[in-house]
Protein backbone atom coordinates (compact mmCIF):
# COMPACT_ATOMS: atom_id res chain seq x y z
CA UNK A 1 0.00 0.00 0.00
CA UNK A 2 1.99 2.26 -0.90
CA UNK A 3 -0.31 5.10 -0.76
CA UNK A 4 -0.48 4.65 2.87
CA UNK A 5 2.75 6.83 3.59
CA UNK A 6 3.99 7.75 6.72
CA UNK A 7 5.10 11.02 6.11
CA UNK A 8 2.20 12.88 8.15
CA UNK A 9 2.98 16.56 6.23
CA UNK A 10 1.12 15.07 3.00
CA UNK A 11 -2.43 14.09 3.15
CA UNK A 12 -2.91 10.44 1.73
CA UNK A 13 -5.21 9.69 -1.54
CA UNK A 14 -7.18 6.43 -0.79
CA UNK A 15 -8.33 4.30 -3.76
CA UNK A 16 -11.70 3.43 -2.30
CA UNK A 17 -13.73 6.04 -1.94
CA UNK A 18 -17.41 6.75 -0.43
CA UNK A 19 -19.88 9.53 -1.21
CA UNK A 20 -23.55 10.13 -0.02
CA UNK A 21 -24.71 8.29 -3.12
CA UNK A 22 -22.61 5.18 -2.13
CA UNK A 23 -23.42 4.71 1.59
CA UNK A 24 -23.49 1.16 3.09
CA UNK A 25 -22.42 -0.55 5.89
CA UNK A 26 -20.33 -2.86 3.55
CA UNK A 27 -18.59 0.21 1.86
CA UNK A 28 -17.71 2.01 5.46
CA UNK A 29 -16.49 -1.44 6.28
CA UNK A 30 -13.69 -1.77 3.42
CA UNK A 31 -12.89 2.61 3.44
CA UNK A 32 -12.03 1.80 7.11
CA UNK A 33 -10.06 -1.33 6.86
CA UNK A 34 -8.28 0.41 4.11
CA UNK A 35 -6.06 2.69 6.59
CA UNK A 36 -4.42 -0.32 8.20
CA UNK A 37 -3.96 0.60 11.87
CA UNK A 38 -0.86 -1.35 11.74
CA UNK A 39 1.00 0.95 9.26
CA UNK A 40 3.84 3.01 9.94
CA UNK A 41 1.71 6.26 9.22
CA UNK A 42 -0.51 5.19 12.40
CA UNK A 43 1.94 3.59 14.66
CA UNK A 44 2.91 5.26 17.91
CA UNK A 45 6.26 6.68 18.01
CA UNK A 46 8.51 9.92 18.83
CA UNK A 47 7.93 12.56 16.18
CA UNK A 48 8.74 15.74 18.19
CA UNK A 49 12.11 14.91 19.69
CA UNK A 50 11.18 15.18 23.03
CA UNK A 51 11.47 10.84 23.95
CA UNK A 52 7.39 10.65 24.42
CA UNK A 53 5.78 8.78 21.66
CA UNK A 54 2.78 10.79 20.15
CA UNK A 55 -0.33 9.10 18.74
CA UNK A 56 -2.24 9.81 15.67
CA UNK A 57 -5.86 9.13 16.10
CA UNK A 58 -6.21 13.05 14.32
CA UNK A 59 -4.61 11.71 10.95
CA UNK A 60 -6.37 8.06 11.26
CA UNK A 61 -9.85 10.20 11.80
CA UNK A 62 -8.76 13.13 8.93
CA UNK A 63 -7.81 10.16 6.28
CA UNK A 64 -10.83 8.08 7.11
CA UNK A 65 -13.00 11.29 6.77
CA UNK A 66 -11.20 12.40 3.44
CA UNK A 67 -12.21 9.15 1.60
CA UNK A 68 -15.26 9.23 3.62
CA UNK A 69 -16.20 12.75 1.25
CA UNK A 70 -17.01 14.44 5.28
CA UNK A 71 -14.89 17.25 6.14
CA UNK A 72 -12.51 17.14 8.88
CA UNK A 73 -9.87 20.14 9.07
CA UNK A 74 -6.17 19.64 8.53
CA UNK A 75 -3.74 20.34 10.99
CA UNK A 76 -5.91 20.07 13.82
CA UNK A 77 -5.39 17.41 17.24
CA UNK A 78 -8.22 15.64 18.75
CA UNK A 79 -8.80 18.58 21.01
CA UNK A 80 -9.08 21.04 18.41
CA UNK A 81 -11.31 18.61 15.82
CA UNK A 82 -13.74 18.26 18.65
CA UNK A 83 -13.98 21.86 19.24
CA UNK A 84 -14.03 22.03 15.72
CA UNK A 85 -16.76 19.64 15.20
CA UNK A 86 -19.10 21.21 17.94
CA UNK A 87 -19.28 24.89 16.14
CA UNK A 88 -17.87 25.15 12.76
CA UNK A 89 -18.50 21.50 11.54
CA UNK A 90 -22.48 21.90 12.01
CA UNK A 91 -21.94 24.21 9.09
CA UNK A 92 -20.50 21.15 7.09
CA UNK A 93 -22.92 18.81 7.55
CA UNK A 94 -21.78 17.21 11.20
CA UNK A 95 -24.36 16.90 13.78
CA UNK A 96 -23.87 15.65 17.30
CA UNK A 97 -25.83 12.73 18.11
CA UNK A 98 -26.28 9.92 20.91
CA UNK A 99 -24.64 6.87 21.25
CA UNK A 100 -26.94 4.73 19.91
CA UNK A 101 -28.29 7.08 16.35
CA UNK A 102 -24.46 7.02 16.20
CA UNK A 103 -23.68 3.40 16.05
CA UNK A 104 -27.40 3.15 13.72
CA UNK A 105 -25.89 5.71 11.34
CA UNK A 106 -22.68 3.99 11.09
CA UNK A 107 -25.09 0.62 10.60
CA UNK A 108 -26.26 2.53 7.32
CA UNK A 109 -22.45 3.05 6.38
CA UNK A 110 -22.73 6.81 7.81
CA UNK A 111 -18.91 8.44 8.81
CA UNK A 112 -19.43 8.89 12.64
CA UNK A 113 -17.00 9.08 14.80
CA UNK A 114 -16.21 9.36 18.91
CA UNK A 115 -14.59 12.12 20.09
CA UNK A 116 -13.54 13.03 23.72
CA UNK A 117 -12.20 16.87 25.10
CA UNK A 118 -9.65 16.39 27.57
CA UNK A 119 -10.59 19.16 29.70
CA UNK A 120 -7.68 19.76 31.78
CA UNK A 121 -5.71 20.16 27.96
CA UNK A 122 -3.73 17.15 27.85
CA UNK A 123 -4.58 15.26 24.59
CA UNK A 124 -8.06 14.46 23.48
CA UNK A 125 -9.08 11.43 21.07
CA UNK A 126 -10.95 10.65 18.00
CA UNK A 127 -12.12 7.27 16.21
CA UNK A 128 -14.18 6.49 14.16
CA UNK A 129 -17.64 4.14 14.68
CA UNK A 130 -17.90 0.87 12.50
CA UNK A 131 -21.00 -1.03 11.51
CA UNK A 132 -22.22 -3.10 14.42
CA UNK A 133 -22.51 -6.32 12.24
CA UNK A 134 -25.43 -7.67 14.05
CA UNK A 135 -23.30 -7.37 17.25
CA UNK A 136 -24.47 -5.42 20.28
CA UNK A 137 -22.71 -2.42 21.52
CA UNK A 138 -20.72 0.28 20.10
CA UNK A 139 -18.00 -0.86 17.41
CA UNK A 140 -14.74 1.43 16.50
CA UNK A 141 -11.49 1.53 14.92
CA UNK A 142 -8.78 3.08 17.01
CA UNK A 143 -5.10 4.54 16.47
CA UNK A 144 -3.83 5.96 19.61
CA UNK A 145 -2.12 4.37 22.89
CA UNK A 146 -3.69 0.92 21.53
CA UNK A 147 -4.46 0.02 17.47
CA UNK A 148 -6.88 -2.15 16.45
CA UNK A 149 -9.26 -2.62 13.52
CA UNK A 150 -11.69 -3.40 15.23
CA UNK A 151 -13.03 -3.24 18.85
CA UNK A 152 -15.89 -1.93 21.40
CA UNK A 153 -16.04 1.47 22.40
CA UNK A 154 -15.24 0.95 25.68
CA UNK A 155 -11.40 -0.75 24.67
CA UNK A 156 -10.69 2.80 22.66
CA UNK A 157 -11.73 5.30 25.74
CA UNK A 158 -11.65 3.28 28.56
CA UNK A 159 -14.83 4.71 31.24
CA UNK A 160 -14.21 7.86 29.34
CA UNK A 161 -17.77 9.12 28.14
CA UNK A 162 -17.02 10.48 24.18
CA UNK A 163 -19.70 12.57 22.32
CA UNK A 164 -20.85 11.49 19.07
CA UNK A 165 -21.04 12.83 15.40
CA UNK A 166 -22.12 12.10 12.10
CA UNK A 167 -21.81 12.75 8.73
CA UNK A 168 -24.48 11.82 6.04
Amino acid sequence: MSWLHADLTKPVLAPLQSTPATRSAAQLRAVVAQFDVRAQRYLRRDVTGDGRPETFCNFFARDISRAMHAPLPEGLRANQMFDWLENAGRAEGWEEVDEHPAQRAADEGLFVVAAWKNPSGGPGHITPLLPSEGQPGTWVANVGAANFARGALARAFGALKPSFFVHP
